[in-house]
């Protein structure tokens, strides 16, 4: 009926064409409608093409219709009810075709009417409705009052909204913008006016966008808004951040108990489950996914972002459900986990090879992701098998993992006495996909891909890959005593690697010789951040936190050249060689975010709570000229006036800076 309607209206709009040129010539034409021909299977009547076999109006015969109650099926009148006979009437009385769910004269049966002005609802006689009062779903509703019934049955008024005189009504203090009521005196989006949203990083207070730092523009440094991700009865755990392009942000780790995010996001936890959340610019949840598994612990190492995409590493055990996509792992196995932007799981992997295996950190690659994480007795996965030397300890991978699941290229760092953890990894996914890899080593034994790393005590490697997987460099962070490197990041021309030193410590380059200008520990630890580059992998500069007590710089971002941003802890007065005294008095294990600039050293620090970045350490992205971290604590943080104190275990934060 569709073609047929869509070709009449084209001949129409064609034939009057003709039409209109026969008038300009010889006079008036008729306004009747005008059909040349129909479709086969069609007929035409009175101006349409019609299918004679179902159309009601025209059954069988132009002109023929049904009565109420009857269809129309392969050219004849049926009657669809009940064909009812009124009461003595003469015998050969041809009978009316009724509902009699809804006839009020044969109500339920033919010839049980309802009388007393009641009326005939699903076969059966209700009393009517007082007046002012309508019978909506079989009860009788004020639709000048009702919310759900606002003017007529059905019509439900949005949130926010009263039923006044039958039409919806923004309560006092609301405006109606679109389909919603909006206080246009606080909402970001609406601020002041239905079209007027704030930019990134206002706020709306008194229907005026202003600067989200206490009114005003945010300086650098300066936190924008914190706050907590926490379970009241177990630990929350995050491993990573990422931030769109859009400024939106997401965030992915472990919790156990109740996780409430604040706006109705609320998750519970069958063991120690994975959690994903999407927040806004401002910090408001939008979504929130958990996947578990009653009595096993799952776990979070990574995360990244790109367009629409989110990839999660970590580890999974037992039948884990992500979203109608099973993963069964009898022992602890590598997880690597895909969502779009909604939330949606697209691809979720496991892969094991006995004993444990998880991953440790992610990054997007052009046309792929890379995944780092330590295996023990053995690993497989697309045709790569790697043992272990010790079946009690750790060895470390680097997968280069093509979109289509294939396996591009693989890295190995081994020890046959010690264990091999915490690797991290970035990309340079703007230019020709480098990837660099930072890995703690311990002992005198380490290898990777069979070049020696590392010396005595914990040592840190870094190790930098074309996009083809071909090594560039690798280079050892080494001392006698604990010395390592957290994480890594790829830019124009050089890897930025960021860390502790505890003792002298050197770095060594690709050619096994000593790079110049050895760290040296002021006492305890000290934060230390490297610009590596050359051939060798040598550091080109180096800028050194101190204190008298520990300093450590967990987590570093930035763009592809100028001024970094670093996050790691402190404890005491921590302070630089040539800048001096950046905090003082800090309680032990104190989280502080920092801009460095590689040539002189911090242009801001902002410490912000004792014991933080525990478990799983700290993380930071960051988008333009903001900075968004997030790490676990177990004391309180403080971002501007407002603590975050923490609950019966270690509980999450994020927090928002002006870089």
């Amino acid at each position: 009926m569709h073609s047929s309607s869509r070709w009449r209206a084209e001949s129409r709009g064609l034939f009057g064409l003709g039409l209109l040129g026969a008038a300009l010539v010889g006079g008036c034409v008729s306004d009747a409608p005008q059909v040349t021909s129909c479709v086969l299977g069609t007929t035409e009547c009175g101006g349409e093409c019609v299918t004679l076999a179902v159309t009601p109006q025209h059954c069988g015969a132009c002109g023929r219709a049904c009565a109420s109650g009857e269809a129309c099926l392969e050219g004849s009148c049926l009657c669809t009810g009940e064909v009812c006979v009124p009461p003595d009437s003469p015998p050969g009385t041809v009978g009316e075709c009724v509902d009699t769910q809804s006839h009020p004269d044969h109500c339920g049966a033919c010839n049980a009417p309802c009388g007393d002005g009641r009326f005939c609802l699903d076969g059966a006689c209700v009393a009517p409705c007082a007046d002012g009062l309508e019978s909506c779903d079989g009860r009788c509703i004020d639709t000048r009052t009702d919310r759900e019934h606002c003017g007529g049955c059905g019509v439900t008024c949005q949130p926010g909204a009263t039923c006044e005189a039958s039409a919806c009504t923004c309560r006092a203090g609301l405006t109606a913008c679109g389909d919603a009521c909006i206080d246009v005196q606080s909402n970001a989006d609406h601020c002041g006016d239905c079209d007027q949203p704030c930019a990134a990083g206002e706020i709306c207070a008194g229907s005026s966008c202003v600067g989200a730092c206490g009114g005003s523009p945010c300086m650098p440094g300066e936190v924008a808004w914190g706050q907590r991700i926490a379970s009241a009865t177990a630990a929350v755990n995050l491993g990573g951040i990422a931030v769109f392009d859009d400024g939106d942000l997401v965030v992915a780790g472990t919790f156990g108990g109740e996780l409430d995010l604040g706006s109705g996001q609320v998750a519970t936890a069958l063991g120690t489950d994975i959690f994903v959340a999407r927040y806004d610019p401002r910090g408001r949840p939008r979504w929130l996914k958990r996947f578990g598994l009653s009595g096993q612990a799952q776990r979070v190492g990574g995360l990244a972002v790109a367009n629409d995409r989110i990839v999660i590493g970590g580890a999974v055990v037992g039948n884990v459900d992500f979203d109608g996509q099973m993963v069964t792992a009898s022992s602890l196995d590598a997880l690597l986990l895909e969502l779009d932007g909604s939330g949606a799981v697209t691809k979720v992997e496991s892969f094991g090879g006995g004993g444990q295996q998880r991953i440790e950190d992610v990054a997007i690659r052009p046309g792929g992701v890379v995944a780092v994480g330590a295996y023990r007795v053995g690993l497989s996965r697309g045709g790569l098998s790697l043992t272990t030397d010790d079946t009690t300890t750790d060895d470390g991978f680097v997968l280069s993992i093509d979109d289509d699941g294939s396996l591009a290229w693989s890295s190995a760092i081994t020890d046959p006495t010690a264990t091999n953890t915490q690797l991290a990894v970035a990309v340079d996914a703007a230019s020709d996909g480098r990837v660099a890899v930072a890995a703690r080593v311990v002992g005198g034994g380490a290898e990777w891909d069979g070049r020696s790393v590392g010396g005595a005590g914990t040592d840190g490697a870094v190790a930098l890959f074309d996009g083809a997987g071909v090594p560039t460099w690798y280079v050892s962070w080494s001392g006698p005593g604990d010395d390592r490197i957290e994480d890594v990041l790829v830019r124009t021309s050089e890897v930025v690697a960021v860390g502790h030193a505890s003792s002298t410590t050197s770095l060594i380059g690709d050619d096994a010789a000593p790079c110049p200008n050895d760290v040296t520990s002021t006492g305890g630890r000290d934060g230390v951040a490297l610009g590596l580059a050359g051939v060798l992998g040598c550091p080109a500069w180096t800028q050194v936190l101190e204190g008298p007590g520990d300093a450590s710089l967990a987590a570093v971002t930035g763009d592809a050249q100028g001024a970094l941003a670093l996050l790691g802890t402190f404890t005491g007065d921590l302070s630089h060689a040539t800048m001096g005294t950046l905090a003082t008095g800090a309680a032990a294990n104190t989280g502080v975010a920092l801009a460095l600039d590689p040539v002189t050293g911090p242009t801001w620090t902002q410490p912000f709570g004792a014991a933080s970045c525990v478990g799983t350490g700290c993380t930071a992205a960051h988008l333009g000229e903001w900075l968004v971290i997030g790490g676990s604590y177990l004391g309180t943080v403080v971002f501007r006036e407002s603590p975050l104190a923490n609950a019966a275990a270690s509980d999450g934060f994020l927090a928002r800076l002006r870089r």
